[in-house]
């Protein structure tokens, strides 16, 4: 079962729907088994996994206290939800999971390589800089995959994803990085009371701060 810290059960406070706490804690455990360090697709690169996720949670709970902002019990489920899924498309082994990479593809992501890596660790450098730069694209389309079929490692938890919250969860992912965040819907088109783009924007805003703060420690 999925271990959250003190700054993250401070956020879960917010939610106080039993099926949404529920469904984070299986995205979380998706979360850890997609990550798990022996299975790394792209070498040499930033942790982007539980760390991370981690503190990207520590900057929102920051963000929001500055802030003085509040957030309904939807929109921290979402926000959490989309901390621990914005970065799996680096892990997606697209030659296996190639429904995956052509609804990725559909989505604007430039992946028109050849891929022929036979493993998870034997993707080559021109393979990794093409997944890495479209990981945002690939993690969107994981979620859609996963959800709709419910394979997988992220399979189990996708099927536990409120129907009305699956394409919210996946455009937040998609617009964390390089796409316009204006382009990001400003509410969801299911629930008006739910900010989307203010939720994309906090995800997007932690993410680059935990990356400076990387770059700066080494």
């Amino acid at each position: 079962m999925a271990r959250f810290t003190k700054t993250e059960k401070k956020l879960l406070k917010c939610i106080n729907d039993e099926r949404l706490l529920h469904s984070l804690a299986g995205i979380r455990q998706a979360m850890e088994n997609i990550w798990k360090p022996e299975i790394r697709i792209i070498k040499d690169f930033t942790d982007h996994g539980e760390n991370h996720c981690i503190q990207l949670t520590e900057f929102v709970s920051q963000l929001l206290d500055m802030g003085k902002t509040c957030l309904t019990s939807k929109e921290m489920y979402l926000l959490l939800a989309s901390i621990y899924l914005h970065d799996i498309g680096m892990q997606c082994d697209v030659v296996i999971h190639k429904e995956i990479l052509e609804v990725a593809q559909k989505l604007g992501a430039g992946l028109h390589l050849a891929f022929v890596a036979n493993s998870a660790s034997t993707y080559t450098l021109e393979e990794q800089k093409a997944i890495r730069n479209n990981h945002h694209y690939l993690s969107a389309a994981w979620i859609d995959v996963a959800n709709r079929s419910g394979d997988t490692m992220l399979g189990p938890a996708a099927k536990e994803i409120p129907i009305d919250l699956v394409d919210d969860i996946i455009d937040i992912c998609l617009h964390h990085t390089k796409l316009p965040i204006t382009d990001c819907s400003k509410l969801s088109k299911y629930d008006p009371n739910i900010r989307k783009q203010l939720l994309a924007s906090l995800l997007r805003f932690s993410d680059e701060l935990d990356h400076a703060c990387s770059i700066k420690a080494a």
